[in-house]
């Protein structure tokens, strides 16, 4: 039975409503931007010299280019340490003020900015090192890759590019553009559903307005190729750059909110009439739950200790980051916290 929400946890997930676009936002304005700044030339200049470092370093997604997009997950940060005094018991919630220029707010936030942004850079490295290889492989001009990488041009906007895809979603498009070219493949790219047994793209992120073409395509025994070929891939990169967006909205909204509200709590420790804090994990529902986080829904525990993991993890709540991505990604659990204070 689903645990009616309190006013706390509906104050969080309100929180989340208005952190979540912001953030998304800045995302994908960061990307496009980086895209928009690219010297096409010379990324293919790069590519054709073998030269993957020169390369991604032309991609131009650096610290300065991801600022907004940390400005807004600092800024979700603040807005959940703030969000705490609304939960404190009267007394102290009049005198309680979040500090967010406190040493250990301020380690967190730069800390957590540094290596989320090393993060991105480090998935746009991988990416551009397979596009690469997969261009070369296929004997793509070094034009065609630099374009491919960047997307193209329409207006003043890119459009279609790998970058600002993860790993995973470089490797799942390479491979989607293999199997669509191939006479021989191109049968593979629908799967039955194992739920409804109808056929379906193999690939979650593929873009289903281009089903008939491709299933067109199949019943004449073809592949797909040019114009044709490039429109499915392109579609298909838009998607999964929206959803990545997505992901990292919700991710990071829930990290930085968590994060905020834990920082918030061990100054309201600080306050000499507080006698304990409490924390009550509890589960987000989520459509495909994990197991462990389902066990621990309801689960109370002292502010200071840990809610450990059935892989041995502990964390200090949910998306806590030494829970790392296993533990965060999709997650929609919260903790609830209860403020005892002395009696004197």
């Amino acid at each position: 039975m689903a645990r009616r929400p309190t006013a706390q946890s509906r104050r969080v997930q309100e929180a989340l409503r208005k952190l979540e676009p912001g953030i998304r936002k800045a995302f994908m304005a960061a990307i496009q931007k980086a895209a928009g700044a690219v010297d096409e030339r010379a990324l293919a200049a790069a590519i054709e010299a073998g030269d993957i470092q020169r390369a991604i370093e032309a991609l131009r997604i650096n610290q300065a280019i991801l600022f907004p997009l940390d400005d807004a997950i600092r800024a979700g940060y603040i807005a959940g340490g703030s969000l705490v005094a609304s939960d404190l018991p009267k007394g102290l919630a009049g005198r309680f003020g979040f500090d967010g220029r406190h040493i250990r707010a301020e380690a967190w936030m730069k800390q957590h900015g540094a290596e989320f942004i090393e993060g991105i850079v480090q998935e746009t490295a991988d990416m551009a090192r397979k596009v690469v290889t997969d261009g070369l492989e296929r004997g793509v001009s070094h034009k065609t890759v630099a374009r491919q990488i960047t997307g193209r041009k329409v207006g003043n906007r890119r459009v279609g590019g790998f970058l600002g895809l993860n790993s995973d979603q470089t490797d799942s498009v390479i491979r989607a553009r293999s199997i669509l070219s191939d006479p021989d493949q191109i049968r593979d790219y629908f799967v039955k559903d194992k739920i409804t047994g109808r056929m379906k793209p193999r690939f979650k992120l593929s873009d289903r307005r281009y089903d008939a073409k491709i299933k067109k395509a199949i019943k004449e025994g073809r592949a797909l190729t040019g114009k044709e070929l490039d429109t499915v891939m392109e579609a298909h990169r838009n998607k999964a750059l929206g959803y990545r967006g997505k992901v990292i909205a919700k991710n990071e909204a829930h990290t930085a909110l968590a994060a905020g509200r834990d920082e918030a709590y061990r100054q309201v420790m600080d306050d000499p009439e507080v006698e304990t804090i409490t924390k009550r994990w509890q589960h987000g529902l989520s459509k495909e739950p994990r197991p462990d986080h389902l066990r621990l829904d309801g689960t109370v525990i002292d502010f200071d200790e840990k809610f450990e993991m059935d892989d041995g993890t502990l964390m200090a709540h949910p998306h806590d980051p030494a829970g790392g991505a296993k533990h965060s990604i999709h997650c929609r659990c919260i903790v609830v916290h209860r403020v005892k204070m002395r009696r004197d």
